[in-house]
């Protein structure tokens, strides 16, 4: 479920969703809830989001909720913000991106010059074929990709992995605050 598109992979640029949007689909593996896309794939394309914005409050009872993308796989997110609040009843869900992938042909994912100020929240644990917890981040709740010039003023609140810019992350965060 996604603002302007639920899933993709293509260029999305210059979008923005100021709508509120929901999925109470009560499976917490592979729901995915973004303010612009719900999970966007660089694996076979020139998958990326530049210049688009969140201002709508994204709701999600699964466990990927978040203001841009709520799995993004490969490619960039870049020059992007959420302003609106992000709440998932379980748990991987961050500001920008909730869950950040490696693509399928080694691509890292980068998310760069992008900031969040609006409340992200996790309220339980998430259940996923990799791992069970929650993680709830700024910028990023999962990050395995690399963030940088990115900025979180928002309040963060979750129940295990919790970050100004990622609530976990396996790669490079650098120059954020």
């Amino acid at each position: 479920v996604g603002g302007i598109t639920g899933a993709s992979n293509c260029k999305i640029e210059n979008c923005h969703n100021e709508g509120n949007i929901e999925n109470d689909k009560d499976n917490n593996n592979n729901s995915c809830v973004g303010g612009i896309v719900g999970q966007i794939d660089n694996s076979y394309t020139d998958a990326k989001i530049e210049n688009c914005y969140n201002i709508g409050t994204i709701y999600g009872k699964g466990d990927h909720v978040a203001g841009v993308a709520s799995v993004i796989i490969g490619g960039s997110i870049s020059n992007s913000y959420n302003a609106g609040n992000i709440i998932s009843e379980t748990g991987i869900v961050g500001g920008i991106a909730g869950d950040v992938f490696q693509a399928e042909n080694g691509e890292l994912t980068n998310i760069e010059n992008c900031y969040n100020t609006g409340k992200v929240e996790a309220k339980g644990i998430a259940i996923s074929s990799e791992q069970v917890n929650s993680f709830s981040g700024g910028i990023a709740g999962g990050n395995k990709g690399n963030i940088s010039k990115c900025w979180n003023s928002g309040e963060i609140k979750g129940i295990s992995a919790v970050g100004g810019i990622a609530g976990s992350s396996e790669t490079n965060i650098s120059n954020c605050y």
